[in-house]
This record gives structure tokens, sequence and C-alpha cells, in this order.
């Protein structure tokens, strides 16, 4: 660029909106963010679940410690294949990051363990809308880099987590899509979030797609509208659970927690 030609001008850099989770009623969830597809920081909104004060390492290891779950060396976990029981992960690995992703189907499946501690409905989701599940534990600069996938609600039991979003649905927002793309190329498996964090968000506003930033604290719940792109970076030591949910009447053609991805997921664009 020519030292005399302008900077090229930055897309918006917004806060998500915070809502204490006790002014908050299923109807009015379901229209103002669910329906419109708008992130939302919901403050306090699982301080009294039964998992906060349950989910001890010892109680996860003696109740759900045979489950399958992947071991993560970087921030593209959906791309590791190294697998181990929750057990052996917390005894060998829990340096590192996990996750323990599960299907679920409502009609003919007994509730899991991992839901057994989730109250079912609340005023966010209920039984019926889930499709998939997963455990999360992760360590202080850990994060996750930019993906997307469907409605899914982070439910944070402790520690502290930076989010930075955008929509990155390929019709609504192509630039969104596009900026998804290139990030994909650029930080690839064996990449980590907090080498993105950098300077990862100007370029993305660089490209003209608005972002938005949060940051979550243990009993809050993070609202990830399906196609939002999503980046994670671990202020501390955290653990919680995602649920990801189905819209009614919408027909999915790819796992709800296989991230979208833009080699495979929507070609045609």
């Amino acid at each position: 660029m020519n030292p005399a030609d302008p900077l090229p001008e930055m897309a918006a850099w917004l806060k998500v909106e915070e809502v204490p989770a006790a002014d908050m009623t299923h109807d009015f969830f379901i229209e103002k963010y669910f329906n419109t597809r708008t992130p939302v920081l919901l403050k306090g909104a699982s301080t009294y679940w039964e998992f906060m004060q349950k989910w001890t390492r010892d109680y996860l290891t003696s109740e759900m410690g045979d489950f399958l779950c992947t071991v993560a060396r970087d921030s593209r976990p959906a791309y590791s294949k190294e697998k181990c029981s929750l057990r052996d992960y917390f005894q060998h690995y829990s340096h590192l990051s996990t996750m323990t992703f599960g299907a679920f189907k409502p009609e003919d499946q007994h509730l899991p363990k991992f839901l057994q501690d989730i109250p079912l409905p609340n005023p966010f989701f209920s039984r019926q809308a889930i499709c998939a599940y997963f455990f999360f534990h992760a360590n202080e600069q850990g994060g996750s880099l930019p993906h997307c996938h469907q409605d899914a609600f982070n439910l944070l039991q402790q520690g502290t987590k930076r989010w930075i979003m955008y929509d990155a649905d390929p019709e609504i927002a192509p630039k969104g899509w596009q900026a998804l793309k290139h990030c994909h190329e650029e930080y690839a498996a064996g990449t980590h979030a907090k080498d993105w964090f950098v300077d990862g968000p100007d370029q993305v506003r660089k490209q003209g797609v608005t972002i938005y930033e949060c940051e979550q604290q243990a009993g809050d719940i993070v609202f990830i509208p399906e196609h939002f792109s999503h980046a994670i970076l671990n202020l501390s030591e955290n653990q919680g659970m995602v649920i990801i949910t189905e819209r009614p009447g919408k027909v999915y053609q790819k796992e709800a927690g296989s991230g979208y991805s833009p080699n495979a997921a929507y070609a045609k664009y």
C-alpha cells in the first residue's frame, strides 16, 4: 500500500449484549435472540443449576469416567484423532484440553449422565431441542479458533473465557463466511487461539465484518446462533458443557457438532 493511501476502514467492534438471567423468560429469549440469530451473554443463568456444584473432578471421574473424549493439543479439537476415557484424561492429559462429544436423540434415548445435572426444560432450551452435547475442560491460554455450527449454549461451570463472534452465514453474511474460510486456511490443525487473538479480530474487521466480544464467567451461559463464527481464549482453567440444539422444522444435513468445515459443509459457496 502506498503510504499516502488512506487506511482501510474497519467494521465495528461491539459488545455482546449482557442480560441478567433473572430478567429472562423463554418467550422473550426465543423472540429477541433465538429467532433473530442474536448472540447474548446470559449472566448467572446456570448459577444454581445442579452441575455447578456437583462437577468436581472426583465426581466426573467416578460418574462419567468411561466416556470417550478427544485429547486436544491445539485449538482445532475437531481435527484431533487422539482419544481416551475421561478418567485417563484427568489422570494423564489434564494439562491439555478435552471435549466429550455425544449425539442425542430425545425421542428414543435415555437422558445421558452429563445431561442429568442440567434442568430440562429451562428458559433457553428443552430436552426435545437437544441434538448433541459435549463436556469440555481446558487450561489457561488454551481455547478454540474461529469455527461455526448449529445453535449452541455454552454453560461455564468454572473459569473465565473471552469470546469473539461474527456472523458467518454463507447466504446472510458472505463476507463473514469468506473471513471464516480464510481463517481455516491460515490457522489449520496445530495452531492456537492465543495467536489468532493477537490480530485476528482486526483482520476480520478489515474485511468489513462486524465482530462481537464478551467475557464469560462461571455461571454464565453464552448463546451462539447457528452459523455465527466464534473463537475463545481461556483466561483461566475452565470446565463446562455445550448444548447444541436444532431449530423446529429445519432439516440438517451435517452432524451438529462437527463444526461446518469451509472445505466441505458449504462447498457450493
